[in-house]
């Protein structure tokens, strides 16, 4: 009798954890989209802001779900950088194509608003597009632009709503500076703004001078403290060389290297968890980073020859050139801040190299303002150059709240 208990006690609990696993899961707003609120787009004139790294829960990519849907006639497609597949490196520019008779517009070309005549034929624009919060992510200015648009032309825009990886609490950087706007920089957000695709697509709304009609899909069960990797969904790296989710944690601190004389790492198949150059004297670097940040990364001094990998880096900084440096292995997430971090990095190396460590006007594009690389250059400490953006950021904090949907 008693092991007929157990077992029975044991079925119970394990129905019970179903329900309750079943229950508190995560639902995107692509999965709602689909399964309750169809009737948002059925036999409307859909256009669709979308690439591959756009998966459903079950991993099917969305906008095959889309076409497999009966009475949605889509009638466009429209893809950002890095084109719809995926396949084009950072910078190179996409040309117009086409999926099963559908034309896909780039937006990621000669024209980066959708014009008049590409929503001619539009009356519903769906976005849904994995971001991985960093402001110089630029699936973000797209969204902004086609808010714009949208609102210039009368076409309403549902954004279907996907987590942050990054989380929804962690908020950090200088707040842009509005001389540093660009496709990299396209609002006065911090580098790491902490908000998802809808809640953004509010933000941006309120700032353009013809306000979208949006429609927020919002997910279900999603909380703000949680991480990608903790959300038991399938990842697609959702550009070239954001190879898996350890990469966009570390994005955020490593990209600034982009704007310097330094390699990011692209030529290599460890993009941004990787950084150095030819004048690098790796073990210098390895030993003092690990002064200052080793309580949080393991560091390993390395050397590495940047290559032409075709989709990914065809022309990476010192191509086929050995270089040296270091490689980050994060192990503390807890306490880890990625621009705080990038702070550190970024005065180590001038400190080391004075002499050879470059920064060009595209650092200061990253930064949002060339405060931060003149700070650096006057060997200003880390600990003073971070304190120089926390009052916009609070300013900004505060303005966030208005915007926030969980």
């Amino acid at each position: 009798m008693t092991k007929k208990l157990l077992i029975y006690a044991a079925v119970i609990s394990a129905a019970f954890l179903f329900v309750y696993s079943q229950e508190n899961k995560i639902k995107l707003g692509n999965e709602i989209l689909l399964e309750e609120k169809i009737e948002l787009i059925k036999n409307k004139r859909i256009g669709v802001v979308t690439n591959t790294a756009a998966l459903l829960p079950d991993g099917k990519i969305f906008i095959d779900a889309l076409l497999d849907t009966k009475e949605i006639n889509i009638t466009a497609i429209f893809a950002l950088e890095h084109g719809f597949e995926l396949r084009n490196a950072a910078g190179v520019l996409i040309n117009n194509s086409e999926l099963d008779q559908i034309k896909i517009h780039s937006l990621y070309g000669s024209i980066k608003k959708p014009t008049r005549a590409m929503l001619n034929d539009i009356n519903i624009i769906l976005f849904d597009v994995q971001d991985i919060g960093a402001r110089f992510y630029t699936y973000i200015s797209s969204l902004k632009y086609i808010l714009e648009s949208a609102g210039q032309y009368g076409v309403k825009v549902i954004i279907l709503d996907r987590p942050n990886p990054l989380g929804g609490i962690y908020v950090d950087g200088p707040v842009l500076e509005d001389e540093f706007k660009s496709f990299i920089g396209i609002d006065n957000i911090p580098v790491v703004h902490g908000m998802t695709i809808g809640e953004l697509a509010l933000f941006f709304n309120d700032r353009i001078e013809h306000r979208a009609e949006i429609e927020i899909v919002k997910m279900q069960n999603w909380k703000r403290e949680f991480l990608w990797d903790e959300l038991n969904l399938p990842w697609e790296n959702p550009s070239p060389n954001i190879l898996n989710f350890e990469t966009v944690l570390l994005y955020p601190a490593t990209c600034f290297f982009e704007g310097t004389n330094l390699s990011e790492g692209r030529g290599t198949y460890l993009p941004f968890n990787i950084f150095g150059a030819p004048f690098i004297d790796q073990s210098s670097l390895k030993s003092e980073i690990e002064k200052e940040l080793g309580e949080i990364f393991s560091v390993r001094a390395i050397e590495f020859i940047p290559i032409s990998i075709p989709d990914k880096a065809p022309n990476p900084k010192y191509l086929n050139e050995g270089c040296r440096g270091v490689q980050l292995i994060l192990n503390d997430r807890k306490n880890y801040n990625p621009v705080e971090t990038a702070i550190f990095l970024l005065s180590i190396v001038n400190r080391l190299h004075k002499n050879q460590f470059k920064m060009n006007k595209h650092f200061d594009l990253l930064w949002g303002t060339d405060k931060i690389r003149e700070l650096i250059l006057s060997g200003e400490p880390p600990e003073e150059i971070i304190k120089s953006w926390q009052q916009d950021l609070s300013i900004f904090k505060q303005l966030r709240k208005n915007y926030l949907i969980y």
